[in-house]
Order: C-alpha cells, then sequence, then structure tokens
C-alpha cells in the first residue's frame, strides 16, 4: 500500500501558478513531501513487519530468480512496456 505517490503532484503544479510567487519554495516543498512520504511509508512498512509476528525470519534466495520475478511481475501488470 502506497500512501502518496510523489510522481503525482498537481496541487504542487497548481501552486507554481499561484500570483503570490510560491515558485521559488516550490522545490523545497516538493524535497519535503518526499521525505514525508518516505517516512509515512517506513512507519507503515514497520507495522506491517511487526504484525507478522516471530514467525518472520530471512531465508537465503537466488537473486537471479528474484529479479526474473520482478521482471515477469512488471510485464504482466504494464505488457506494452519494452524492456
Amino acid at each position: 500500500m502506497r500512501v502518496l505517490l510523489v510522481e503525482d503532484e498537481p496541487d504542487l503544479d497548481i501552486a507554481g501558478t499561484d500570483p503570490r510567487g510560491l515558485d521559488p519554495h516550490l522545490p523545497r516543498i516538493r524535497r519535503a513531501t518526499r521525505r514525508l512520504t518516505d517516512v509515512v511509508e517506513n512507519v507503515l512498512t514497520r507495522g506491517r513487519l511487526q504484525a507478522a509476528g516471530p514467525d518472520l525470519r530471512a531465508v537465503p534466495l537466488r537473486l537471479d530468480q528474484l529479479v526474473e520475478q520482478a521482471c515477469e511481475d512488471s510485464r504482466t501488470l504494464r505488457p506494452a512496456r519494452t524492456w
């Protein structure tokens, strides 16, 4: 679950057209928004990990298989994209 998609910043883009001169502040606002999003995502991830209970443990895995599966998932989600 993602809380905020920072790439979609229509409110900040609209603020760029504000006659009050917010333009110089927008880069700082965007950075702060991204940092806050990261913090919220980290808190949610930590909560999910803690909710998983004591059964959660590290297991060895093969990186090539993980990458292969991630690529396959990406092709399934976005079949029109060329890699």
